[in-house]
């Protein structure tokens, strides 16, 4: 079957009024991995269908209003065509042809009373690390067959920067889109003489959309929300006993050999976060591993100049603080990104040892900040006003789930309530991070890959009521012993990091009720990583006074 065209949909919702469902049909039917994916070398595309998966970064725009039909005429012959729908293009290939003989109609085209229609506009980018791994075992065909299908006056999608959404598109989110694009420039003086050019029905629209203009352009037809937890290679089979000693054995050698950092650092790449309440998050886990003492030893992470995204909403405010800035990077009404403003189930590296001593500046306190409350309260906050560099701004908050591991070399910057300073045992060299010395196999990694992914989506998890009165007397008893030997009190927070670990341990194992070996394994570990942390304060103590005499 031939490829399917924007003149294939204006001719079906013309015909039938269900246009986008029969559309999506045929495609399935042309097969959707014939459809190409849309890239930056995608010009040649224009007004072509494509797939794109994105990630939604603005959501915050206001309605844009374009005139639903149109009517055209040819100027040479005074043939008439009626365009049924302008919902799936802002500039129609057949007017906006330089040698087109084709004229909007202006008899039979009422621009003061006609009908005009709302399209929301987004911003969307590719996502954010997308791992090579991940793009090779992505089946987007099956996952495209039961997309969501938007009729003839719902929002479509303006992909990258301009972007119309679907009401249920919220920031962060991963979506698949089918739709049309379109990519041509207009600069602004011909935005400005040209502000009623026939080719173009994006008459009204408003000035937030601007600085994205030149943009490409995805007007969906139907799309589907990806879930971060659906991991591509869930239909593979799992051994957990052999596949949770073969993790071990992989993440042995990147922790220096040490056992204990090893279980620790895979029960963390499990949990995820699944409940809040009260400003208390269930399953937030965030792990900090320290004495390591180079940054060849953690390997690298980007410096980032800005954490947390920020709304800007003047222009002349945004050069004030950019003075050197190029007219294409002004961004006026848009989200100005940040590093962190990532998909949910996102790993989080924080590398404290590439940090060199100095002075903290004003960006930089903001950063740790805006840490410190992902780290401690699972919520991205951003700016809206004029930005966080001004002081004329409040502050919003996105809730998120990231994974996030700290490496330092002494106790990390974050309030982190997890913290195990690593044992190197002598026989095990650290590996570079471009070392294939011992590296398992594709397939052995893809084993690992699925194992995590299967215990990750695990949500079958129960406590007996026996076990149930085991952790309560367990709670009592340390309460009582830590209050008769005048140490500190045992707190909730200790015993739901514990009840956390045991939780993650037993769904390790393949097992969804709470089993005693994985509550008394849990034991094991938190008192060793107490100890290593009593014994690691004691000699940091010693060392600081041994200084200051």
């Amino acid at each position: 079957m031939a490829s399917l065209t924007l003149s294939d949909l204006h001719h079906l919702i013309e015909s039938n009024g269900g246009g986008a469902r029969t559309f999506k049909a045929r495609a399935i039917e042309s097969g959707l991995d014939k459809i190409p994916l849309f890239d930056a070398s995608s010009s040649n595309l224009n007004h072509g269908l494509v797939r794109f998966r994105g990630m939604v970064q603005d959501n915050g725009f206001a309605p844009q209003i374009y005139l639903a039909n149109v009517n055209v005429i040819n100027k040479e012959t005074g043939e008439t065509v009626q365009t049924v729908n302008c919902h799936f293009a802002d500039r129609m290939p057949l007017l906006a042809e330089t040698d087109s003989k084709w004229i909007m109609d202006e008899d039979r085209n009422d621009l003061m009373f006609g009908k005009y229609a709302q399209k929301t506009p987004i911003c969307c980018s590719g996502l954010p690390g997308q791992t090579e791994w991940m793009s090779e075992n992505v089946g987007i065909e099956d996952k495209l067959r039961n997309m969501h299908v938007e009729d003839s006056e719902t929002p479509n999608i303006h992909v990258h920067r301009k972007t119309n959404e679907p009401r249920d598109l919220q920031l962060g989110q991963i979506v698949d889109f089918v739709g049309f694009v379109e990519v041509f420039k207009t600069t602004p003086e011909e935005k400005n003489d040209n502000a009623m050019d026939s080719s173009d029905f994006d008459y009204l629209i408003q000035d937030e959309l601007e600085p994205f203009a030149n943009l490409p352009i995805i007007h969906v037809v139907f799309y589907e929300q990806v879930s971060p937890l659906d991991h591509p290679l869930k239909n593979l089979s799992v051994d957990f006993a052999s596949a949770r000693a073969m993790t071990l054995e992989y993440l042995l050698p990147h922790v220096f050999g040490d056992n204990l950092a090893a279980e620790y650092l895979l029960v963390h790449l499990i949990t995820k976060m699944r409940a809040r309440q009260d400003g208390i998050q269930t399953g937030n886990f965030p792990l900090n591993l320290h004495n390591i003492a180079t940054a060849s030893a953690s390997g690298s992470i980007s410096d980032a100049s800005r954490v947390a995204p920020g709304v800007f909403v003047s222009q002349e405010h945004w050069k004030e603080m950019h003075p050197n800035a190029s007219a294409n990077e002004l961004a006026v009404h848009g989200l100005v990104s940040g590093e962190l403003q990532v998909p949910d189930r996102t790993y989080v590296v924080i590398d404290e040892v590439t940090m060199d001593s100095g002075i903290l500046k004003e960006q930089g306190v903001i950063n740790v900040r805006h840490l410190n409350d992902i780290i401690s309260f699972g919520e991205l906050p951003f700016a809206i006003g004029n930005g966080s560099d001004s002081p004329d701004h409040s502050v919003g908050k996105i809730p998120v789930d990231f994974s996030i591991l700290v490496l330092s070399q002494a106790k990390c910057m974050f309030d982190i309530q997890c913290i195990l300073p690593i044992q190197s045992v002598s026989d095990y060299n650290v590996p570079s991070v471009a070392s294939t010395t011992n590296k398992p196999s594709e397939e052995a990694m893809n084993r690992m890959r699925a194992y995590i992914g299967a215990v990750t989506r695990h949500e079958d998890y129960s406590i007996s009521e026996e076990m149930n009165e085991l952790l309560t007397s367990f709670f009592i008893s340390q309460r009582k012993e830590t209050s008769e030997k005048s140490l500190p009190l045992y707190t909730q927070e200790a015993f739901m990091l514990r009840m956390e670990i045991a939780r993650t341990l037993t769904l390790l194992n393949g097992e969804q009720t709470l089993t005693l070996e994985a509550w008394n394994k849990s034991g094991e570990m938190e008192a060793e990583r107490l100890r290593r942390r009593a014994v690691s304060t004691s000699s940091k103590q010693a060392a600081d006074g041994a200084v200051g005499r």
